[in-house]
């Protein structure tokens, strides 16, 4: 065999070759082309989000005719009920349908905001003919999110050392503000300073503990985002 027709065959191989990579891999370099992750239409008259969101990216939509998994920056992965090959069903709720052109869309209720409810339409509208049981899995295999449903990273709990360090930063801004008021207009102004120290002082004083507060007792509720752009 030459050397001409291995190339030829590599090439040619090369050409028609299908790689999955993992989500998140960035870039797609030549010749490589991206490929649809589904050439069914979506699905999009419910919307679900991950319970980890924004870190979790992924969006989750279902009707009648199916459901489509959504991932950054607009792909999906579909599954109509008319073209299921099965759906495997778990006790503990997980539900996973195959498609019959191979795509997957595995449903773990603890991880979407109102899992509960996405489990109930699967079950209403997928044929209990294409259901397959699946035995139980130990409690250690269901997976479990990080916070709470709902819950925005950027309101946890802050830590005593945080505030501790968030009040040193408050009250060195003041002291450099008095310096520098004292400086500028002599010292002749030192009451002058003193309230802008004041001042200062309690506008930020009460901004910190604010937050500290927003942070460990509240939350804040954001609506459905909708479809991620395509």
């Amino acid at each position: 065999m030459a050397a001409s027709q291995v190339s030829a065959a590599a090439l040619s191989y090369l050409l028609g070759a299908l790689a999955a990579v993992p989500f998140g891999s960035g870039e797609i370099a030549a010749p490589w082309q991206a490929e649809p992750s589904s050439r069914q239409e979506p699905f999009s008259q419910r919307w679900f989000r991950p319970v980890e969101a924004p870190d979790d990216p992924r969006q989750l939509s279902l009707d009648t005719g199916g459901v489509s998994l959504w991932t950054p920056p607009g792909s999906h992965v579909t599954v109509p009920v008319a073209a299921t090959a099965a759906v495997l069903r778990w006790p503990d709720g997980r539900r996973m349908l195959l498609g019959e052109d191979g795509a997957e869309v595995d449903v773990e209720p603890t991880m979407w905001v109102g899992g509960a409810a996405v489990v109930e339409a699967v079950d209403a509208t997928w044929p209990a003919s294409l259901v397959v049981d699946r035995p139980a899995r130990p409690a250690s295999d269901v997976p479990q999110p990080d916070r709470a449903p709902g819950e925005d990273p950027r309101l946890l709990p802050v830590t005593a050392t945080q505030g501790f360090r968030r009040m040193a930063l408050v009250a060195a801004f003041c002291c450099l503000g008095c310096v520098g008021v004292t400086v500028v207009f002599g010292a002749g102004q030192e009451l002058f300073g003193a309230l802008l120290l004041s001042i200062c002082a309690v506008t930020m004083s009460s901004s910190t503990f604010r937050s500290i507060n927003v942070r460990q007792g509240m939350g804040l509720r954001r609506p459905n985002p909708g479809p991620p752009r395509r």
